[in-house]
């Protein structure tokens, strides 16, 4: 990208300092990125729960290993909306996650399936800490536990005995609309223990070879995990303003598992891929409103962002290509003729993404721009663009707090707009090449106004 966009515009007015650095993606509907993850499934799951909590009353305590993730499954239900799910090892409390417990200041730990003792007496030692175990001899009592916990559950999704990706499948909206989440025997039938919860509205989630039928149930499923994943959204009601990605192979069905309740909060789905693609990508893609957010699970080798861009794009295979953005390298996947011509999106060499609309190879029309590296990180710019510059109305968000809305031209504030500071100090009025020029109002944080004429960033006083 042109130097230009890239460079903070400072303004001395009256003791203030106006920091300028752009926002994250581009796009034709406004469509926009983010990834949570860490650098391994337990910080994964600190990532997600500092997304969707700053403080926490409770939170949900399950196994970080692959072999006993099988029997915290159902505990999405049991999050619901409101509660983070936290990992750790078996056999000692994670000293990162006993870390989030104290900083969201959580006094109930839920403890589901495979924790041993010693984890639930090194939670009690903590101060102010209470424990519940909910565990069973196997997946499907501990399944059983957690339902009964459960307070008037409007229905039941009943999964395989080892099909945790399916119960994934339908985790957030199982926890957003309180429905339990039942594990069969290994031959497909409902255990005993658990007939009780299968009340209510029930599906069967799953092909027959993995799930008896159950009468006045209603089957979901699809040919393989990633094909029962696209029947499930395309069978349930979800909002689309946020969506979720996760890689559905076996290795990283935890990340999905601790995200079911921050999915939740949103009645958002969760759509499974792999690293090449997701069954439901376009399925997804044909239902995403105005300035929907899709949030990857896992960094770019688990969740690929060709897989990311498949669901803002809509192309089922999706083209691939080095290419600029001004003066940035990097590569383009979109639609293409020959060069970039339609939705696409652009990642940079140095971490740069933009999403949306491409004309003769440059971005045209309506968009959103993130810049990832130092000392721009987190900064946004919102808005219209023509021919990779910044043109017409914009909204350009600093990392600080500082937001500016109104008009621009040549990659510059030009025009009548709005910037708030992010100490409570607001400027309305006319720019002129990233300085207050023209008729404006200066209101500070405690109220008092300047009234007049400003010219090169400095008010005239007669």
């Amino acid at each position: 990208m042109k130097k230009v966009r890239k460079a903070l515009a400072s303004l001395a007015i009256i003791g203030l300092v106006l920091t300028m650095a752009p926002f994250d993606a581009f796009a034709d509907t406004g469509v926009t990125t983010a990834r949570l993850f860490g650098s391994d499934r337990v910080g994964t799951a600190i990532s997600v729960a500092d997304a969707g909590w700053t403080t926490a009353g409770t939170a949900i305590l399950a196994p970080s290993s692959d072999a006993n993730l099988v029997d915290a499954l159902a505990a999405a239900p049991l999050a619901g909306k409101g509660t983070p799910i936290l990992l750790t090892e078996n056999d000692n409390l994670n000293p990162a996650t006993q870390a989030e417990l104290i900083k969201l200041g959580v006094k109930q730990v839920i403890v589901v399936g495979a924790i041993s003792e010693t984890v639930v007496d090194q939670l009690e030692e903590m101060a102010g800490v209470t424990t519940t175990v909910l565990k069973g001899a196997d997946r499907i009592g501990t399944a059983a536990a957690i339902s009964a916990k459960l307070t008037a559950p409007a229905g039941a999704f009943v999964v395989g005995y080892g099909a945790l990706a399916d119960a994934l499948s339908v985790a957030s909206y199982a926890a957003a609309n309180n429905y339990a989440i039942l594990v069969t025997n290994p031959d497909g039938s409902l255990p005993a223990v658990e007939s009780a919860f299968a009340g209510g509205t029930v599906y069967i989630i799953g092909g027959p070879t993995l799930v008896q039928s159950i009468a006045g149930a209603t089957r979901i499923y699809g040919a393989d995990r990633f094909a029962t994943n696209q029947a499930v959204i395309k069978a349930l009601t979800y909002k689309y303003d946020k969506v979720f990605i996760a890689n559905g192979k076996d290795a990283h069905l935890v990340d999905s598992l601790v995200a079911s309740s921050l999915e939740a909060k949103t009645h958002s789905p969760m759509l499974l891929g792999d690293t090449a693609s997701a069954v439901a990508a376009l399925d997804v893609h044909s239902k995403l409103t105005t300035n929907a957010m899709i949030t990857a699970l896992g960094g770019v080798t688990v969740v690929p962002d060709a897989v990311v861009a498949q669901v803002i794009t809509g192309i089922d295979t999706v083209p691939k290509i080095r290419w600029n953005f001004g003066d940035d390298k990097g590569y383009y996947m979109g639609e293409i003729d020959r060069i970039p011509n339609g939705d696409g999106v652009w990642i940079g060499d140095n971490g740069d993404k933009a999403i949306g609309n491409w004309v003769d190879g440059k971005a045209n029309g309506y968009g959103v721009y993130t810049w990832k590296q130092a000392p721009w990180t987190g900064d946004k710019y919102e808005g219209n663009w023509l021919n990779d510059d910044r043109s017409g109305q914009g909204t350009y968000t600093c990392a600080n707090g500082d937001k500016y809305v109104g008009n621009y031209l040549n990659n510059m504030m030009n025009g009548q707009g709005t910037y708030t500071y992010a100490n409570g100090n607001i400027y309305v009025g006319s720019w002129l090449n990233n300085k207050m020029n023209g008729q404006g109002t200066l209101t500070s944080a405690n109220g008092v106004k300047y009234v007049g004429t400003w010219v090169h960033g400095n008010m005239i006083f007669h």
